[in-house]
């Protein structure tokens, strides 16, 4: 593992890294104790400087063959709020789906990481949500979001039919990682972990590789199409 932190004081730096390297360690366990995947044992390289906007990666650079970069911006490692789960699961866990990709990463940082990292920034999941609005809700599509492969220059909030009701970009993108990770908790709570993750293990990483996922297989997992699905969701949402 190499660090290469830049534009922080010796302090940030000092405890980013001790924060980095706990929070690896509470992934590797959960994951070991789900028996989600095998923790990922190639190098890490994590990179931390001043940039905007402060979007930190892991998933991208997996597909373009880099698995076990990560990028994360100053204003984040300094405001102690970045994303550093989030990403872990990405490099342990990546995924061809973006949507349940970073569904699951928010889901789990939500659960065992920083509440107070991006998207949710101290709020669970569905109250964030419904900090940013109730009126896009009715527009969410799962179909549409199912149909976002990983791919570099496409993304969620871009692809998944919501310009409309949220015209800003960033604040779009944020609402389809909040959507995302509000369905990846609906299904392993209700449908068990276990279904969650062989409907995962369907689209695996394919670094280069963009394809859309098959529907149908959210009813050979769930006995129901992505439709009923959204249904049983959205009743869960107001529940």
């Amino acid at each position: 593992m190499k660090f290469e932190l830049k534009d922080l004081s010796a302090e940030v730096a000092c405890k980013f890294k001790q924060d980095f390297l706990s929070k690896r360690d509470i992934v590797e366990e959960y994951l070991a104790a789900t028996k989600f995947t095998k923790a990922f044992t190639g190098a890490i390289q994590v990179k931390v400087w001043e940039y905007m906007p402060p979007i930190s990666e892991a998933l991208l650079p997996a597909w373009e063959g880099q698995r076990g970069y990560m990028k994360f911006a100053a204003l984040r490692a300094k405001e102690g709020n970045a994303a550093i789960v989030h990403e872990l699961i990405h490099v342990n866990a990546p995924n061809q789906s973006r949507f349940l990709a970073e569904g699951y990463a928010v889901y789990v940082e939500e659960k065992i990481g920083n509440i107070g990292a991006y998207p949710t920034f101290g709020n669970s999941i569905e109250d964030q949500m419904r900090k940013i609005g109730n009126s896009a809700l009715q527009s969410v599509k799962l179909t549409d979001f199912d149909r976002v492969p990983t791919k570099r220059g496409t993304n969620l909030g871009k692809s998944a039919g919501l310009e409309t009701e949220i015209p800003d970009l960033a604040q779009r993108g944020e609402y389809t990682y909040l959507v995302s990770g509000s369905f990846v908790k609906f299904l392993v709570e209700t449908h068990g972990l276990e279904n969650f993750k062989t409907l995962y293990e369907l689209t695996p990483l394919t670094p280069g590789v963009a394809t859309v996922a098959d529907p149908d297989r959210y009813e050979n997992v769930f006995g129901k199409p992505l439709t009923a699905l959204q249904t049983q969701w959205l009743y869960w949402l107001e529940k």
